[in-house]
């Protein structure tokens, strides 16, 4: 029998490009033990250096399963975390950081009128709060009603109020304001 020569990836200069564990950390839910999962699905680096790492939960939210975004820093210390989601079952499956250092979001959604999954994509501030959080200050609160209001029936300004659907659909109205007051109980009750 012969010998087959080692490869480049075998040789005893490679052998010393061998990654060593830095840092590792577990992001639990919940401190009941009676909660459920949360996995992460995808993480990325983030402009600071620090990741945003993207899943479910079942430990917090409002559903069976909400979309999780987890925001640490470089060493893996977690900087906020939040739930999105409504009763059905959210999932997100993948997160980049945009050039306003928000997040988008891609993920599943079951639709309870077409009982089926749907696409959700979801746009946060840098802090994670939600598209209703027009001025992302942190929480959706009365500036961004106000804001809505001032836009109400009227094409769309800067900050944009007009958040249903996803896209938009050129006019501020009650669809855009029941976006509001959902992310706005999520904020006030969320993790």
């Amino acid at each position: 029998m012969q010998a087959i020569p080692p490869t480049t990836a075998h040789t005893s200069a490679n052998r010393s490009t061998i990654c060593t564990l830095q840092w590792a950390k577990t992001y639990p839910g919940s401190s009941d033990f009676c909660s459920g999962d949360d996995i992460g699905y995808f993480a990325q680096q983030t402009a600071d250096g620090g990741y945003i790492i993207a899943g479910e939960t079942q430990s917090y939210g409002s559903g069976s399963a909400d979309i999780y975004l987890v925001r640490t820093d470089t060493n893996g210390k977690m900087l906020w975390h939040k739930a999105i989601g409504d009763t059905a079952q959210d999932y997100a499956m993948a997160v980049r950081q945009t050039t306003d250092n928000g997040f988008i979001v891609a993920g599943t959604t079951y639709s309870t009128s077409s009982m089926d999954y749907d696409v959700y994509l979801i746009k946060t501030c840098p802090d994670g709060t939600s598209s209703a959080d027009f001025n992302c200050n942190g929480i959706v609160d009365y500036e961004d009603l106000e804001n809505l209001c001032d836009q109400y029936l009227q094409s769309p300004t800067f900050p944009s109020a007009d958040i249903y659907p996803q896209t938009g659909d050129g006019i501020v109205n009650g669809l855009d304001f029941d976006v509001l007051a959902h992310e706005w109980l999520i904020e006030t009750i969320g993790p």
